[in-house]
């Protein structure tokens, strides 16, 4: 697991980030 996949996923994402989990 990723440090990104561990986060939830947040409507104000910096651009270019792509949850992995969706």
């Amino acid at each position: 697991m990723t440090a990104t996949e561990a986060l939830p996923a947040r409507p104000l994402a910096p651009a270019g980030f792509r949850p992995q989990h969706l």
